[in-house]
């Protein structure tokens, strides 16, 4: 087939405009009660319907979804005798390979009704993150800037995801511009946030916006590296790391990753006074992967 279930499942829902919490309170009213993370499961294909009750459950949302009758059961495969049908969406691959904890930001995205290919969701056509690096070498803010296309009707949010080297406490958004903040999950132990962020109004199918928001990050970011992960159509991508004066690196140089494991490429290596006050990468039509700055501090430096 040239549509698996996961796929023409999530198609179905937003073509709806039912969340998974409306659709699992009218299967339950119907009798046949799914819960949502069950839902969320069958979109991300960590699941599929096949025991009696989850299948009198796909009926019933066949009706909800105003498909016809076995549009979705006929696209399930067989049954196997042992183990789970585990098919990987092209966003759920790259996730594995591009985040450290994926399976824990799969679990945050179905808290807030989505799956790993929503990160993609609006295209994301040029990303820009600007960091300031204090005089201890923490890094206190981003600033983000995307402009994105709609790949949709009624386009209404884009997703922030990011990995701390801890979380002490909560991150704060000090800024917003073209959005405001919605929905917002937090996991401890992995260090990891995910922001839902809500246009000032829904954007039409092809349509272009520009939003920007700042991040007060929180105490203890000590990680000599920052990172973006171009999307599939990205133009442009850019980042400026701000260091203060009175801690400059020895070294700062950006790279491209493949993958996390992947050999790291430099694209452009600094050393002492080349760097100055600020360090910039900028790439036009940048590959897959993760792209990111890094640096180092001199051996004298008090924050080693």
């Amino acid at each position: 087939m040239d549509v698996d279930f996961s796929t023409a499942l999530r198609s179905a829902i937003r073509r709806s405009g039912l969340s998974l919490d409306d659709i699992a309170r009218r299967l339950r009213d119907h009798g046949t009660p799914m819960s949502v993370s069950s839902l969320s499961n069958w979109q991300t294909g960590e699941n599929l319907p096949e025991r009696p009750t989850s299948m009198a459950a796909l009926q019933h949302l066949e009706r909800l979804l105003e498909l016809s009758p076995g549009t979705m059961a006929q696209m399930l495969p067989p049954r196997r005798p042992r183990g789970r049908w585990r098919p990987r969406s092209v966003t759920s691959s790259r996730l594995e390979r591009t985040w450290n904890t994926p399976v824990t930001l799969t679990r945050m995205l179905a808290k807030l009704d989505a799956v790993p290919d929503d990160l993609s969701r609006p295209s994301k056509i040029s990303q820009h993150a600007s960091y300031q690096i204090d005089a201890q070498g923490q890094q206190r803010s981003v600033r983000v800037r995307r402009t994105m296309l709609a790949d949709r009707d009624n386009t209404t949010r884009l997703l922030y995801a990011t990995r701390y080297l801890t979380l002490p406490q909560l991150p704060i958004i000090s800024h917003v511009e073209g959005c405001s903040l919605g929905r917002f999950r937090a996991d401890a132990v992995a260090s990891t946030c995910l922001f839902e962020f809500v246009f000032d109004r829904p954007l039409a199918r092809g349509e272009l916006a520009m939003v920007e928001f700042t991040v007060q990050l929180p105490p203890g970011q000590r990680d000599t590296k920052v990172t973006l992960r171009p999307g599939p159509v990205s133009r442009e991508l850019a980042i400026h790391v701000e260091f203060h004066p009175d801690l400059v690196p020895a070294r700062c140089f950006g790279y491209h990753q493949a993958t996390l494991t992947a050999p790291v490429h430099v694209i452009d290596d600094r050393h002492g006074p080349e760097i100055g006050p600020g360090f910039q990468l900028v790439q036009l039509d940048p590959p897959p992967g993760i792209v990111g700055v890094r640096w180092e501090w001199a051996k004298s430096a008090s924050c080693v």
